[in-house]
């Protein structure tokens, strides 16, 4: 396996449904460099959001969605400018 995208788009929605339905304080989103174990991935970068009274699954998934849109090309972006050594 090389590096390459994993999970991408499956819905956000079912994962803000188990995120809620678990009682979890924060959800978010995480960037990873993918490796041949699963979760053993170096994190390039992170982000932790609260869940907020009242969220639905829809909304906790738009909220997601929205650090992803926000995070991902400014990751991709640092870790091009380190593989070409800028």
């Amino acid at each position: 396996m090389g590096r390459s995208c994993r999970g991408v788009r499956q819905g956000e929605a079912p994962r803000a449904e188990a995120v809620l339905a678990a009682g979890e304080a924060e959800s978010g989103c995480t960037v990873r460099l993918v490796s041949e174990r699963y979760d053993d991935d170096p994190i390039l970068a992170q982000v932790r959001m609260p869940v907020l009274d009242g969220d639905t699954p829809d909304t906790l998934a738009a909220r997601v969605q929205a650090e992803e849109r926000r995070l991902y090309p400014t990751v991709a972006a640092a870790f091009v400018r380190e593989q070409l050594g800028g």
